[in-house]
């Protein structure tokens, strides 16, 4: 079985509990939010913008993960959220 390399090449290779030996690898996709609000905490005040994090164990859904995040937004980038985690 051959496995082709997704179209987005921005992830990241990782491994469950930080172990490349004994973990199954997850593939990580990160973004920070480019609102308005968030781009002026960011630039401005010098505070970070919110982000998300996505994973996946499959890396057929690389692409698919990759195209959710290119539409993603905070909802209110007033507020500094957590670190938000998704998994497809």
């Amino acid at each position: 079985m051959i496995i082709e390399k997704p179209k987005y090449q921005n992830y990241r290779v990782c491994y469950d509990n930080g172990n490349s030996t004994t973990g199954t690898k997850i593939y990580e996709l990160n973004k920070y939010c480019k609102c308005p609000e968030c781009l002026y905490r960011q630039r401005i005040r010098r505070t970070p913008a919110n982000s998300i994090t996505v994973t996946t164990k499959d890396i057929s859904k690389v692409d698919e993960a990759a195209e959710f995040l290119k539409n993603w937004i905070c909802e209110d980038g007033k507020k500094q959220l957590e670190i938000v985690y998704l998994k497809f």
